[in-house]
């Protein structure tokens, strides 16, 4: 069952820095919800020498996400309307971790000083594969907001309520490796 985090969520730490690489920030902070449970939401920040339109169009071209979605090995998007998109995609992930796959649903809103990309799992709207783990209830937002020069700030979030399989700190090295590159092909293939 998937929750709306509006109505889930009661507190919220403060972002703690937990790693920079190649001017891109990794924070994380904790969300205590109601029933005394609490995720992690895991926070990327970084300039891209490129305008909104360029980068977006990373997310809505199947061959372009798959470019800089580093460990996916198959990327399929669907789209219904300038603003609105399904994204389908299966990962190939390194021991401890499994390989997944996730379905989100995109919904992009521009407001007059940033634009808003958010992603919500839909598990259920493309086949469950049996080789595969589905993530069923990510949510992150990607907010691009234009800067000087024909730049974009990016601020990246993300969370799930799905359980982890294996403790933090075995799977944070991969996951914040796989991150940093992805976001640098991003960079690239948007700015070209």
């Amino acid at each position: 069952m998937i929750f709306s985090l509006s109505f889930s969520q009661t507190k919220k730490t403060e972002w703690l820095l937990e790693k920079s690489r190649n001017n891109v920030n990794l924070s994380y902070r904790w969300i205590y919800l109601a029933d005394s449970e609490k995720i992690r939401e895991l926070k990327a920040e970084f300039i891209i020498n490129a305008q909104i339109d360029s980068i977006l169009n990373q997310f809505t071209n199947s061959s372009n996400l798959k470019k800089w979605q580093n460990s996916a090995d198959e990327c399929k998007v669907t789209k219904y309307s300038d603003t609105r998109w399904e994204t389908y995609l299966s990962f190939s992930l390194p021991w401890p971790l499994k390989s997944k796959d996730l379905v989100v649903e995109n919904k992009l809103t521009k407001y007059t000083d940033y634009t808003l990309l958010r992603m919500s799992s839909s598990p259920n709207s493309e086949p469950i594969y049996e080789e595969k783990d589905r993530i069923n209830s990510l949510e992150s937002e990607w907010k691009f907001i234009p800067q000087k020069n024909g730049k974009t700030k990016v601020i990246y979030t993300t969370m799930t309520y799905d359980k982890p399989e294996f403790p933090s700190v075995l799977t944070d090295p991969i996951i914040q490796k796989k991150l940093f590159q992805s976001i640098d092909l991003l960079k690239q293939n948007a700015s070209k």
